[in-house]
């Protein structure tokens, strides 16, 4: 369960990914994670749900918690699978017809601990708007691989296969 009593202390964090479901899947803890959750958002921190199940449920999930805004729920980026994801970061096709911005990315469904490792590895080299797959820039570039850090990403999760 997530501590409501620190997130002052985790504020100044760029992204939240919660690498688990664990800690969202029993009712009694539901609400008080929802609250924590809000509170991290009302503060500017980005949560992102990584999670190995399936995309129905992860949405589910995430427009429970609201880590998934319904107004968002559509958008083009905002829910994606870990192996496409991967796909994107490592600079290789996919069959999607649209990039990623970590400012919509709400959900990563199939999630394995590499595509979670990514993930986070993803949105610490990512700020809003940065986008595009065809440029120096772009995932899977040695410019992007190499780039420094530009955001702070915490991380938290409850079992062995978490990061």
């Amino acid at each position: 369960m997530l501590n409501h009593d620190a997130i002052p202390k985790v504020a100044s964090l760029d992204y939240l990914a919660m690498q688990t479901i664990g800690i969202l899947d029993k009712p009694e803890a539901l609400n008080k994670n929802i609250a924590s959750i809000q509170a991290l958002q009302s503060m500017g921190v980005k949560v992102v749900l990584a999670t190995g199940i399936s995309e129905q449920a992860a949405r589910k999930i995430g427009l429970e918690t609201g880590i998934l805004r319904p107004e968002h729920e559509r958008v083009c980026g905002a829910v994606i699978s870990g192996k496409d994801l991967q796909k994107i970061f490592d600079g290789q096709a996919t069959s999607l017809n649209y990039d990623i911005t970590p400012e919509y990315l709400s959900v990563v469904y199939g999630a394995t601990k590499q595509n979670r490792e990514t993930l986070i590895d993803y949105l610490s080299k990512s700020h809003p708007g940065r986008t595009g797959v065809m440029n120096e820039n772009s995932f899977g570039s040695e410019n992007f691989l190499r780039s420094r850090h530009v955001a702070t990403v915490g991380a938290i999760g409850s079992g062995e296969n978490d990061v």
